[in-house]
């Protein structure tokens, strides 16, 4: 079995090709006047106009949020960028699919494709097996309404699940033991759930509820009266979150987790 997977990994590093990301491409298809991140620094973003992109530059010390249009404090922005003194990898901002991503070397950025029935691997850093692996970037579809959040599980990991916010992914992993529950949106009790890796990725919309939220960045507040909820707080926007029979909110690893290890009583 080890000689196999190195023969997998040996034909990994032969069949992905090489080439240096297009900037220009990342106007393709998008409405005009949009905003969007720059793949090489984060502090740099495109303003797409006829097509055409045309770059600009946050002041120090701000990094450009796609998700607000605008220069952000870096803590709000979900963006790094390459070392100068290391080799990393990082999905590619270009690619809807995963097919390919950037490996950042000495901090210049070149982009990788993956061979066919390969896609990118987030948590392996490199191409894997599309059927093993998860594309965070397809996760949130166009039919999702943006302003609101959607909560959607892992098609390869019961305990993983995604918040669609703006068109964007966030990766959010239950405590250990737990599984996501899409019917309440949150962590519950692995007898209580019914989940099937690999299956129909079902999606969930829930309502609006009204509370005070910082007006930029993700957090989570506990529910002031109830402590088996708890708000998720996007840029000013709450969504309410409940935890399952014999849960409650742990403030502290933002997650429900068994009522006995929390005061709540």
């Amino acid at each position: 079995m080890g000689r196999l997977l190195s023969a997998v990994s040996v034909l990994l590093l032969i069949s992905a090709s090489y080439a240096r990301v297009d900037p220009n491409k990342i106007c393709q298809d998008v409405p005009d006047r949009s905003f969007l991140s720059d793949f090489t620094r984060c502090e740099r973003y495109f303003v797409c106009v006829n097509g055409v992109a045309h770059t600009g530059e946050c002041p120090e010390p701000f990094f450009f949020n796609e998700a607000t249009q605008a220069c952000d404090h870096q803590r709000n922005v979900a963006c790094r960028n390459c070392p100068s003194d290391a080799i990393t990898t990082m999905a590619n901002p270009l690619s809807k699919t995963c097919d390919s991503y950037v490996r950042c070397i000495s901090g210049e950025r070149e982009e990788i494709r993956c061979p066919v029935g390969f896609i990118y691997d987030e948590t392996l850093g490199r191409c894997n097996l599309l059927m093993k692996a998860e594309c965070f970037a397809a996760t949130c579809t166009d039919a999702m309404d943006p302003s609101t959040f959607t909560f959607v599980p892992s098609k390869i990991d019961c305990s993983r699940y995604f918040i669609c916010h703006q068109g964007k992914p966030t990766v959010r992993h239950c405590a250990a033991g737990l599984r996501f529950n899409p019917s309440i949106n949150g962590c519950d009790l692995e007898a209580n759930v019914v989940c099937t890796p690999n299956g129909p990725l079902p999606v969930f919309v829930p309502e609006e509820i009204e509370i005070d939220c910082p007006e930029t960045g993700m957090t989570f507040l506990p529910h002031p009266t109830n402590c088996r909820q708890a708000y998720l707080c996007v840029n000013g926007t709450p969504q309410l979150i409940a935890c399952s029979i014999g849960l409650a909110w742990d403030n502290e690893k933002d997650a429900c987790v068994p009522q006995h290890q929390t005061p709540c009583v």
